[in-house]
């Protein structure tokens, strides 16, 4: 059950493939131009709209540890964040990583934002593992809170977790899910994010 939550929370943290510069922190996507037999790299800017634009501080690429309830390590993980569809979602990559910084764990996450409810709308996938979870979050007080639903190999669940400690270049995440619908609830590892030092804050 302890590496059952462990691999939740991997799943959840929120969370690019490519490394993240302060240009691609606002593209969606590459475009190459042959030139002389050479290729020229051109960065398609994006704008991100104004909803999703509230969880810009999340944009960039962090380091993750998780910590059980009495401060032990118990995994690593980096995450990469970007803005798509031109600034209209946020998508986020998470990798799970062994303790020589191996990747031994993929999912992502696509958050857009709702203008008529002023939520956002979360969808979560990871590779080679059946599952997934739909999440509602809300934005209040300066933390991110999430109500999910989903499935895993264990059956049917639901889930509510917070981001908060939201900074430039550090925040905090923890999470519970329930598989007998809301009756009893399982903690999962507590998360701390930092941002990678050689990275800037996204701009304002």
């Amino acid at each position: 059950m302890r590496n059952r939550l462990l691999l939740i929370t991997l799943c959840l943290v929120n969370l690019l493939p490519r490394p993240a510069s302060p240009e691609l922190l606002h593209s969606d996507r590459l475009e190459v131009s042959p030139e002389d037999g050479s290729s020229q790299v051109t960065l398609a800017d994006t704008e991100p709209k104004a909803g999703i634009r509230q969880l810009e501080v999340f944009i960039g690429q962090w380091d993750i540890v998780l910590r059980s309830e009495d401060q032990q390590i118990v995994g690593l993980a980096r995450t990469e964040v970007r803005y798509i569809l031109d600034g209209t979602a946020m998508q986020a990559d998470y990798f799970g990583l062994d303790r020589q910084g191996n990747t031994v764990f993929r999912g992502t996450t696509l958050r857009t934002h709702d203008p008529q409810t002023g939520r956002f709308v979360v969808h979560w996938a990871m590779a080679n593992l059946p599952g997934f979870t739909y999440i509602d979050e809300v934005y209040r007080q300066g933390e991110l809170h999430g109500d999910g639903r989903g499935f895993d190999e264990q059956g049917e669940f639901v889930e509510r977790y917070r981001y908060f400690d939201i900074g430039e270049t550090s925040y905090s995440f923890e999470m519970s899910r329930s598989y007998d619908g809301g009756v009893t609830w399982q903690s999962s590892p507590k998360v701390s994010a930092t941002r990678r030092s050689t990275e800037s804050p996204p701009r304002s």
